[in-house]
């Protein structure tokens, strides 16, 4: 249930997603959205909307991060709100258009 998530992200301090190899993670976007700094690793695609405003990217996920972000209070999670369902789907088709056609060649 929508709103039972939103409890849960909502009481969190911070939102640590461990996956060394993910994509687009809705997990890190609803946490953002919840005003909850979330944590990847710099190797995902999850670092191309996780930053120092919102969260932390790491080499690695160690105590010391986890503390670096549990720390500081001057978050900003205005960005989150430029992510949409339509906005990722219209994307993902634009790059297969591209793909489909520069394979045509």
């Amino acid at each position: 249930n929508q709103e039972e998530l939103i409890k849960i992200y909502s009481i969190a301090n911070v939102f640590i997603n461990p996956s060394k190899e993910e994509t687009f993670s809705m997990v890190c976007l609803e946490a953002l959205a919840c005003s909850v700094p979330v944590m990847v690793y710099q190797n995902t695609a999850m670092a191309d909307f996780v930053n120092e405003k919102n969260g932390l990217v790491c080499k690695k996920i160690e105590k010391e991060e986890v503390l670096k972000v549990l720390k500081k209070k001057d978050f900003n999670f205005k960005n989150v709100k430029n992510y949409s369902v339509s906005m990722y789907r219209n994307s993902i088709l634009k790059l297969y258009d591209e793909i489909s056609k520069s394979e045509v060649k």
